[in-house]
C-alpha cells in the first residue's frame, strides 16, 4: 500500500497537522511518527510499543473512514522498519513523519523558500511566482484545529494532499 514519508521544517504546528492531513485527505489511513525532534503526536498506542510487543491484529485493522495515530514514544526511529511495513501490508495508506531518510519535503512560506515539494503559505510573505511543487492552500484555523483534537476534518486545504498523494 502507498506510504507518504513527510519532513516537516521550520513549523511546529506545519509538523503535526501536515501528517494529520494528509492521512485525512484518503480517509483510511495511519500516521506512524518517526520524528524525535518534533512535537509530539498524541495517540494511545506508539511506535515504541509496536516495536517492543510486535503489532497486534487491533493495530493492523484499518477502521475505514479513520485515520489511526502512532506517536513515538521512546523508540528508536531507526528500529521501526519492520513495524511500517507491516501497517503497510495492511493499511490502504500509510502516512510517515520522518525525521531523517528519503521523504517528501514540507516547508511553510514564511521567509526565504526552503526547497521544498510541498509548500504551506503562511501569509507572512507573498508566494513566489513560479514556485515549483505542490503550494497548499492556506490552512484554515478550523482545520487546524479539528485535526489536533483528533476531529474529521475536511475542505480545501485536506483536499489539496490528494495531490501528494497522486504525484508519489
Amino acid at each position: 500500500m502507498p506510504v507518504l514519508p513527510l519532513r516537516i521544517h521550520h513549523d511546529g504546528l506545519l509538523s503535526v497537522v501536515a501528517p494529520l492531513g494528509a492521512a485525512a485527505a484518503v480517509g483510511t489511513a495511519v500516521v506512524v511518527d518517526l520524528a524525535a525532534d518534533a512535537p509530539p503526536l498524541r495517540g494511545q498506542r506508539t511506535v515504541a510499543d509496536l516495536i517492543a510487543e510486535g503489532p497486534s491484529a487491533d493495530d493492523l485493522t484499518p477502521r475505514q473512514g479513520r485515520v489511526a495515530v502512532l506517536p513515538l514514544g521512546d523508540a528508536d526511529p531507526g528500529d521501526a522498519d519492520p513495524v511500517v511495513r507491516a501497517l503497510a501490508r495492511t493499511w490502504p495508506f500509510v502516512v510517515v513523519r520522518a525525521g531523517t531518510g528519503t521523504a517528501i519535503e514540507v516547508a511553510p512560506l514564511f521567509g526565504p523558500v526552503t526547497p521544498a515539494w510541498v509548500h504551506q503559505p503562511t501569509g507572512f510573505v507573498p508566494t513566489p511566482k513560479g514556485l515549483s511543487g505542490i503550494v497548499l492552500p492556506p490552512l484554515p484555523v478550523r482545520t487546524a484545529r479539528a485535526l489536533l483534537a483528533g476531529r474529521t476534518a475536511g475542505g480545501r486545504w485536506v483536499s489539496a494532499w490528494r495531490r501528494v498523494w497522486s504525484a508519489i
